[in-house]
């Protein structure tokens, strides 16, 4: 992650902590980037998105979209699985909207 993108999530992680009254901040050297997760494009759906995305709606009626937050949720429940995330971790998902995409491709995703 580049220094401005870090600086941004940093930035974006304290605010949210901030909001929550939690006292501990956080520094680019802590935050863990995986790109391995993009897939082949903008826009483009992967396999782990769309189980990320039907897995969150039908279990927690969470509605995460196609281009970020459902490759971002399918990264992090990749990592749980294997194991780099523990149950005793505490993780941070900043859901960043998008959901208007999601109902835009509701028969390609097999959501309806």
């Amino acid at each position: 992650m580049g220094p401005a993108k870090a600086g941004r999530a940093v930035e974006g992680a304290n605010e949210a902590a901030a909001l929550r009254s939690v006292p501990t901040g956080i520094t680019a050297d802590e935050l863990l980037t995986d790109e391995g997760y993009f897939g082949e494009g903008y826009g483009v759906t992967t396999a782990g998105c769309v189980e990320a995305i039907r897995l969150l709606s039908h279990n927690e009626g969470i509605f995460l979209d196609p281009v970020y937050s459902g490759k971002a949720m399918a990264g992090m429940i990749d990592h749980i699985r294997r194991g780099d995330i523990a149950p005793t971790d505490s993780v941070v998902f900043l859901h960043t909207g998008g959901a208007p995409a999601l109902f835009a491709q509701v028969d390609q995703l097999e959501l309806g």
